[in-house]
């Protein structure tokens, strides 16, 4: 679970990386460098880490490069992590 603490903490930084003349291209390519790299990350989930990265990685390659698609990144990897049951609506 660390693993995907340091990406956020990466990801969602003060002074985002785009800030500093990195492109999205540049930012999701590190993003699926790092998570093959990730010792403690399982195995499922790394496999899920690099699916969603990829399809990230596909939008921005087809021309969408926003800062929302970063972030819409983000946001499913922390959701491959967490405990189905708080997803689950309140009746």
């Amino acid at each position: 679970m660390s693993a995907l603490f340091t990406i956020v903490k990466v990801a969602c930084a003060d002074s985002f990386p785009r800030d500093l003349g990195y492109s999205c291209h540049d930012i999701i390519s590190t993003m699926f460098k790092v998570t093959k790299t990730i010792p403690s990350l399982s195995e499922h989930a790394k496999l899920e880490f690099i699916k969603e990265i990829g399809f990230t990685h596909m939008r921005i390659l087809e021309g969408v490069q926003t800062y929302l698609q970063l972030s819409g990144c983000v946001a499913k990897l922390c959701r491959i992590n967490m405990p189905p049951r708080l997803f689950i609506l309140p009746k």
